[in-house]
């Protein structure tokens, strides 16, 4: 009988099929997924594009489509990127509503992707940056109070950005009439900065303190935190505006002759502000920051306030850190603003040497 001498070349047959299927499924899952990836790129390259010249019904189809094909793979983080550019189109639409409701969407797939809080922390800087142009204060601060949760929550070498949103939420409880939340954060932030030495920066947020402190009436100590701020911005070349809050601080408690007074004493050779009859420097060249390994390898996010003078050459000088964010990426913003070239800023016409604050922005996927 000759059927079971072929029985092993059948099952070898059968083996072979198998395994040619099996590689066959394997490809056709890679080519759908590389597919996939290239039809994402495509459309999120389109919504750029387009968002670029002003088409803005355009862009948000195609984010739409770029959503669509990235919400067929659970977990792929470039759902984030869909709901940002998405909420971009609603914000120059004037779509309020859409642009808040798309970055809310944004923060709830970071959560669900389960890679710890600091993922979470492009989301909430959207987040407060939309409240804050919207005039939302109160919901600013929260999120500014969330974002300084999260550095609290990085540990070691994070007190740098934790000051920063603490001094942040502070102002934003402040701009919302609530004045002692803003007073408990700026008093958090303090002992922070002062231990990490941070002298330009400690003076930004005692001012800010100062200005709280006056707003509740407390006189006396909003005074001694005034004066505490010009003493520390005489030792930073950074004069700040503590002479000129202190000053306004005098004449609203009638007490005009010590305002005349403390205006005389102030340095002739400050260096212009923007105002009537003084223009802004313009950036002409700029370079990006680079990262440093360990803020990169933490996923750390967020901006680097400096101030900055630009001489009539149109050079950055006297580069000061008003809102450090640590793990290095302080020195790594200064160094960047060093390369920068501006057309000056102009007095009457005449180039001239005025002051600026600038934020750079570290930002990664």
């Amino acid at each position: 009988m000759a059927l079971p001498e072929s029985l092993p070349l059948c099952r070898a047959l059968y083996n072979r099929s198998m395994r040619n299927l099996l590689l066959l499924m394997c490809l056709a899952l890679v080519l759908s997924h590389d597919l996939a990836a290239f039809s994402f790129d495509e459309h999120s390259a389109k919504a750029r594009e387009a968002a670029s010249r002003g088409d803005l019904n355009t862009a948000e189809r195609e984010y739409q489509a770029a959503l669509r094909e990235v919400r067929k793979r659970p977990g792929d983080m470039r759902v984030f990127l869909a709901y940002e550019g998405l909420s971009n189109v609603a914000e120059r639409q004037h779509d309020a509503e859409a642009a808040e409701e798309y970055l809310k969407q944004g923060l709830a797939a970071r959560r669900e992707a389960g890679i710890g809080p600091v993922a979470e922390l492009p989301a909430w800087l959207d987040l407060k940056r939309f409240y804050s142009g919207q005039k939302r204060w109160l919901d600013a601060a929260m999120a500014a109070d969330r974002l300084a949760g999260i550095w609290k929550e990085c540990g070691a070498g994070a007190e740098a950005g934790t000051a920063q949103y603490l001094s942040a939420a502070g102002l934003l409880y402040h701009s919302a009439g609530e004045y002692a939340k803003a007073e408990e954060r700026y008093r958090a932030a303090v002992p922070i900065l002062e231990a990490m030495g941070q002298s330009a920066a400690l003076a930004h947020v005692v001012i800010r303190l100062a200005n709280t402190l006056a707003a509740e009436d407390k006189r006396d100590e909003a005074e001694a935190q005034f004066k505490r701020a010009m003493t520390m911005t005489q030792k930073t070349r950074w004069q700040g505006s503590a002479g000129r809050d202190y000053s306004d601080f005098l004449r609203r408690h009638g007490r005009d002759d010590e305002a005349v007074a403390l205006e005389k004493s102030r340095p002739s050779l400050a260096p212009a502000r923007v105002a009537r009859g003084v223009t802004s420097p313009q950036p002409i060249s700029r370079h990006e920051p680079e990262y440093t390994e360990t803020a990169r390898s933490r996923r750390i996010v967020g901006s680097v306030l400096l101030y900055i003078e630009v001489d009539p050459s149109g050079a950055p000088v006297n580069i000061q850190v008003l809102e450090p964010l640590g793990f290095g990426l302080d020195e790594k913003a200064i160094a960047a603003v060093e390369t920068w070239r501006f057309r000056p800023g102009t007095k009457d016409g005449q180039p001239v040497t005025v002051a600026a604050t600038i934020e750079v922005n570290f930002r990664l996927f």
